[in-house]
């Protein structure tokens, strides 16, 4: 749903996972997560509504997947995935379900009326040995190998490998957008189909890639030492840097933004007598991106509720 605008700050991301459509704001055990949503589209701070978010998805190496209730941490629902050597674990493009990777096959994990469900979407695939990261979208699948320096990606409705590389550079993070996979080393963004392969430098220090329809969103720490993260808003097609924008914070988190909306939010920790994360939003359109006037200050340790 495009108005139920739902993000997470992910301080330990690949172990907690949210799922369902979310109207939240919530600070979520000592501050392991923060889940902030929005009702409808607004433009002035006053007008934020807080409710409680329902559920968190839980997930680990030994495929062990849970549903637990926000309100009082109680475990909902379990599910344990076949055994294998480990699983990794990555969000859906749309945020509303969790994928699930054994190095062969590639399950969707689903809350359905306060249920797991759970079914393999992608089986009997070339094994990848060692997979550090995936992300998986429309018939691709897209592993990295840390200990290997690879990146492969698959075709999983002819069950085979279109294009390998390798990377000198680790892989900070990667995703499959409109046919194509994106990933960020430390310095390059790179961009790969079944034939191409195309690198663009971005400097130093890259820390996270977003995906919209035609847009790429990459933060990078450029400006640390002033105390400021950069945002670049590339153009997927051409790889062109269309805009950017500081966000007067060196440790800045980028937040979670759901299929079909035009905002999302960046937040960092703001030390005080009463600490809190300050979150504000950034709209992606045909201007490039452009910092709102909104801004929101949720309390750590808190959980906000209308």
């Amino acid at each position: 749903m495009a108005n139920n605008w739902k993000y997470t700050l992910q301080k330990h991301k690949g172990k907690l996972w949210l799922s369902g459509s979310i109207l939240a704001t919530a600070i979520i055990g000592a501050g392991t997560w923060l889940v902030v949503s929005e009702d409808s589209p607004f433009s002035e701070p006053e007008e934020v509504i807080n409710y409680l978010a329902s559920h968190i998805i839980t997930s680990g190496v030994d495929g062990q997947v849970s549903l637990l209730s926000v309100e009082n941490n109680e475990t909902l629902n379990t599910v344990t995935l076949p055994v294998k050597e480990g699983y990794l674990y990555t969000e859906s493009p749309n945020r509303e379900a969790v994928y699930a990777y054994d190095g062969e096959n590639v399950m969707v994990i689903r809350e359905v009326d306060g249920q797991l469900s759970s079914e393999i979407v992608a089986s009997g695939l070339p094994k990848v040995p060692k997979a550090t990261k995936f992300a998986y979208a429309d018939n691709m699948l897209s592993v990295y190998s840390k200990d290997f320096g690879t990146v492969m990606v698959i075709d999983t409705t002819e069950k085979t490998v279109v294009n390998t590389l390798t990377e000198k550079e680790p892989v900070v993070q990667l995703v499959v957008n409109g046919g194509f996979t994106y990933y960020i080393t430390d310095s390059e963004l790179v961009r790969v189909n079944m034939k191409d392969i195309e690198r663009i430098e971005l400097g130093s220090t890259l820390l996270s890639l977003h995906a919209e329809e035609e847009k790429l969103v990459i933060q990078s720490a450029f400006g640390n030492t002033k105390g400021e993260n950069v945002l670049f808003y590339v153009n997927s097609e051409t790889l062109e840097i269309e805009s950017l924008q500081k966000t007067g914070a060196p440790d800045t988190i980028m937040l979670s933004k759901d299929d079909g909306e035009s905002y999302f939010m960046a937040g960092h920790y703001v030390g005080s007598e009463t600490p809190y994360y300050l979150l504000e939003r950034y709209k992606v359109g045909a201007e490039g991106l452009t910092k709102d006037s909104l801004s929101v200050q949720v309390p750590i340790g808190e959980k906000l509720v209308s």
